[in-house]
């Protein structure tokens, strides 16, 4: 679909303010931790590269605009699991990717009154 389907669609169940805001903190927490993940088998490009061509099939605007967004998510990651080794990313990216998705859960179940999208 085009930009504006998918921003409709997502739009419809963050319609409350204070679930956008947990989802503008959360969301890119969750992205900033898989890139941890990956980074061990060099995986992390290729999912930022992913995302980029997703992001540019949809909206060529839109693509570009998020290019600088994603490539400070990729260097943040990889300095972050240079300075502090493998085995503290990976437990600090557990943590992130568990309070993250309890976050967002909690927000659309208390300030939505609705399931996410995920599980609708």
């Amino acid at each position: 679909g085009t930009f504006e389907d998918h921003y409709r669609f997502y739009h419809e169940y963050h319609q409350e303010r204070r679930n956008q805001i947990v989802h503008m903190v959360f969301v890119p927490l969750i992205l900033w931790s898989a890139l941890i993940f990956l980074r061990e088998w060099s995986l992390d490009l290729v999912l930022m590269v992913a995302y980029a061509v997703y992001y540019l099939i949809i909206d060529m605007k839109f693509g570009i605009l998020s290019l600088p967004y994603l490539s400070v998510l990729l260097v943040l990651a990889r300095l972050f699991y240079s300075y502090v080794g493998q085995s503290i990313a990976i437990r600090v990216a557990m943590l992130c990717q568990v309070v993250s998705w309890l976050a967002q859960f909690a927000a659309h179940e208390f300030f939505e009154g609705r399931r996410p999208a995920l599980l609708s």
